[in-house]
């Protein structure tokens, strides 16, 4: 136990780690260091499964692996891609939420000018049958 004060985890031995705690076939969870990306939400999905064990040193719970703290240490700049990807995404998601707004507002707009279009008609129609 003392070694891993000393030293993170090498690439396999958190793959063993991961798939010890979590109990899953180390064949089923992707390499670290082959596929860092499939690893990390991986991981991610098997801490959010579990339930939050009390940590007595911030007297909170948390998940059995810091997802952060992992990323920091091993990601390197796949962790760097992973995050601009995820960023680019969320830029991307934004932009069709502005665009989809937008759409819905112009179809408001026809909406109301054909709806205008037609009281006027039926006010013209009105007229002409009265007249």
């Amino acid at each position: 136990f003392e070694r891993l004060r000393e030293r993170p985890l090498s690439y396999d031995e958190l793959h063993d780690f991961c798939s010890l705690i979590f109990g899953v076939p180390s064949s089923s969870l992707p390499h670290p260091k082959e596929d860092w990306n499939n690893f990390y939400y991986d991981i991610q999905a098997l801490v959010a499964r579990e339930s939050r064990q009390w940590s007595p040193l911030t007297k909170t719970r948390k998940g059995w692996i810091d997802i952060k703290r992992m990323a920091s240490i091993y990601g390197g700049k796949r962790e760097e891609m992973r995050k601009r990807a995820v960023e680019e995404i969320k830029k991307n998601e934004e932009l069709m939420k502005k665009s989809c707004l937008k759409a819905q507002d112009q179809s408001k707009e026809k909406k109301n000018k054909t709806k205008k279009v037609l009281s006027r008609l039926l006010d013209r129609k009105k007229t002409n049958n009265s007249g």
